[in-house]
């Protein structure tokens, strides 16, 4: 189950150095989804394996309070804001790349 959940089935395991974890946020009192760098003890709040893919280009990465545990991305054409997604994984975006993606339902 791990392999679906972080995103190996799309992007390809991660390299063995770094590992998926939560980080907790004192201040807010959620749990993040972290990349530990575990030769450097970095946390790092983007895939690392999206490092190389440049965001779709109406899509930019703004700061705010909370970066130090997401990303805040913000679609210049209609003003979307979120966290809770990274763009270049949508499912356009990804075709774009030559991912196959198939459809499932659900039931």
């Amino acid at each position: 189950m791990r392999w679906a959940m972080d995103g190996a089935a799309i992007l390809g395991s991660l390299p063995e150095h770094l590992e998926m974890v939560k980080r907790y946020s004192e201040e807010n009192g959620v749990d993040y989804i972290a990349y530990l760098d575990r030769k450097s003890g970095i946390f790092h709040i983007e895939d690392p394996r999206l490092s190389g893919i440049p965001l779709p280009h109406v899509w930019r990465r703004q700061t705010y309070e909370d970066e130090n545990y997401e990303t805040l991305f913000v679609n210049e054409e209609t003003g979307e804001r979120t966290t809770e997604f990274d763009p270049r994984l949508k499912a356009e975006e990804l075709r774009k790349r030559g991912v196959k993606l198939e459809a499932f339902d659900l039931v």
